[in-house]
């Protein structure tokens, strides 16, 4: 019988250096917090309009110039963010998952569960939406209804900006595996590392990992608030499939590439939606002459 066989989490293992407990439970209980703030934040931003005819004013600026610039702060705050957590509960990179190999394999896994996530938050907000529309009580037609539910993407980034194939090449890119895919899985895997550390047992069991993964989709989905409700709903939807993919795997570039390509295949349909006239629409403006 082959003994070498890694243990179900390899979080289970000794940590080294031991890290007192109080400091795990302080650094998850930040984790689980910022993106809270950052939602309630982000929508009372979105709230407050500021953008063209008072429409909100979105997160990514419309330049290629103020692209950068908010991706280079965004990172920087991520790095001191990082570096108080890592002085605080000193997560090892093997917690992290970030041991696992990054390969061909890698990438060739991460593309195809970006179409399985794609399809899986399709079924559920479609089943969602069947549900909502004929439970509820509906003051107009179907297409106001869904409307009002409707992730506001128009709060994280103007699509006709993607017109621009340099701007698109960036948020493709660099926001889609970088700012989004890199940033957010370090925060789902060291919330998982910080429960494992506090709750080794309970994490052992299936319903203690069930637990932790739904947990942490909610607190990811409420950071993306100002996309309204149905902006939450997609959101916490598409963490439970990464939380899985990252456990599943226990690898941490595994999920960053399975949601970079989510985030950049969603930016590509937006242009392509826009090219066949479809952007209207979807936004719930009424169509152009």
């Amino acid at each position: 019988m082959n003994t070498d066989l890694p243990p179900v989490l390899p979080g289970l293992d000794p940590v080294s250096p031991p890290v007192a407990r109080h400091r795990s439970i302080a650094m998850l209980a930040i984790l689980l917090v910022v993106p809270l703030l950052l939602g309630s934040w982000g929508s009372d931003r979105a709230s407050e309009g500021g953008g063209e005819g008072g429409a909100p004013q979105a997160a990514l600026p419309g330049s290629v110039g103020g692209l950068l610039w908010i991706c280079g702060l965004n990172l920087a705050i991520f790095l001191v963010v990082g570096a108080g957590m890592v002085a605080l509960g000193r997560p090892s990179r093997r917690e992290l998952f970030a041991t696992a190999p990054f390969n061909i394999r890698t990438w060739v896994l991460g593309f195809f569960y970006a179409i399985g996530l794609r399809i899986g938050v399709g079924i559920v907000l479609a089943v969602s939406l069947g549900l909502w529309t004929g439970l509820m009580p509906r003051s107009g037609p179907v297409e106001e209804v869904v409307d009002s539910i409707r992730p506001r993407i128009e709060t994280m980034i103007d699509p006709t900006v993607l017109r621009d194939p340099i701007y698109l090449l960036l948020v493709t890119t660099v926001v889609s595996f970088i700012v989004a895919g890199l940033r957010e899985e370090l925060w789902r895997a060291a919330v998982f590392a910080a429960f494992r550390r506090c709750w080794p047992r309970w994490m052992s069991r299936r319903a203690g990992r069930v637990g932790i993964v739904l947990l942490s989709a909610l607190s990811f989905g409420l950071g993306h608030l100002p996309q309204g409700w149905g902006g939450v709903a997609l959101t916490g939807v598409l963490g439970v499939g990464l939380g899985w993919i990252l456990l599943g795997h226990r690898s941490l570039w595994v999920a960053v590439v399975a949601h970079g390509f989510f985030d950049a295949t969603s930016l590509l349909l937006l242009r392509l939606l826009d090219a066949a006239n479809g952007l209207e629409r979807l936004l719930g403006k009424p169509p152009g002459p």
